[in-house]
């Protein structure tokens, strides 16, 4: 069970917390803001393309990360259903 009041107390005493829920609104900002400039130069139908190539770009660095930076440690393993 979710608690609201919990969350908020616990977000207005941890200054690291703070920080991070900036940092994912720049982020986020930041992507909708990049999203919206590809349709204006581009097309929605190539803004769609890079959406699914987004996908892929992060299961090749988590395979780059299992395999190669981090020795098993973080990633994902290539597997049958990989």
């Amino acid at each position: 069970m979710e608690d609201s009041w919990d969350t908020l107390v616990m977000i207005s005493n941890s200054g690291a917390l703070q920080g991070i829920i900036v940092l994912y609104w720049f982020s986020i900002l930041t992507y909708n803001v990049s999203a919206m400039y590809v349709t204006k130069a581009l097309s929605g139908v190539q803004r769609c393309m890079i959406e699914a190539a987004r996908t892929a770009c992060i299961w090749a660095v988590n395979l780059v990360l299992y395999y190669y930076v981090t020795d098993g440690k973080f990633g994902e393993h290539w597997d049958q259903y990989s």
